[in-house]
């Protein structure tokens, strides 16, 4: 109306602009933390798998209900001697800070694998070098297996049990027992392993 703004309406205004500053402030931090964390994560998640001789490998990687990457754990690789090496698991926790501890796990182990290593001793050492990095209130779910010349390796810190589909029709759980990566200073997990017969499907999620 071309009148002056009264005090109390500049006051009015002043709490609105102090309050959508505040939201917008924060909803940009929020998208930069989603960026970040997605970079993060989907570092680890490959275009293709590793070739493996005479197997099949595939990995489909989508965060739950369109949130933004953060503590999933993911990686398959391969080992000098060949060995194929597999890693799924989970970080207590959401968001960029989530998503650094997912890489650092994932370099700890394949580092930690490198020299021929079985799983149980790579999850414990990965284990050990975690807990003294770990804010209190995280840990890491995972579980890592090791393919070579038809045997399947196997340990759980954990995470969910792998899904054994056979050739033949029967499905079973992988089980191991093992708690989770960064709650014990000297943790040790179980080893065990298991044939795998042409036809067979194992299902990590």
């Amino acid at each position: 109306s071309g009148e002056a703004f009264s005090d109390q309406e500049v006051e009015i205004l002043l709490r609105l602009a102090r309050s959508s500053v505040t939201a917008l402030v924060n909803a940009a931090h929020f998208e930069q933390e989603r960026r970040v964390a997605r970079a993060l994560t989907r570092g680890f998640v490959p275009d293709q798998p590793p070739a493996a001789h005479d197997y099949e490998l595939a990995a489909l990687y989508e965060p739950a209900g369109g949130e933004a990457a953060g503590g999933d754990v993911y990686g398959m690789w391969t080992r000098p001697a060949g060995d194929l090496v597999l890693l799924i698991g989970d970080v207590a926790g959401k968001g960029a800070a989530a998503a650094g501890t997912s890489a650092m796990t994932r370099f700890f182990a394949e580092a930690r694998s490198w020299d021929g290593a079985g799983p149980g001793e790579v999850l414990a050492r990965t284990g050990a070098m975690l807990r003294r990095r770990l804010p209190a209130d995280t840990f890491v779910t995972a579980f890592m297996a090791v393919l070579r010349e038809g045997e399947l390796r196997y340990s759980n810190a954990g995470h969910l049990p792998p899904l054994l589909m056979r050739a033949a029709g029967a499905i079973s759980a992988v089980e191991a027992r093992g708690l989770a990566l960064g709650i014990e200073d000297v943790p040790e997990y179980e080893e065990h392993a298991l044939d795998m017969e042409p036809g067979d499907l194992l299902y990590a999620y």
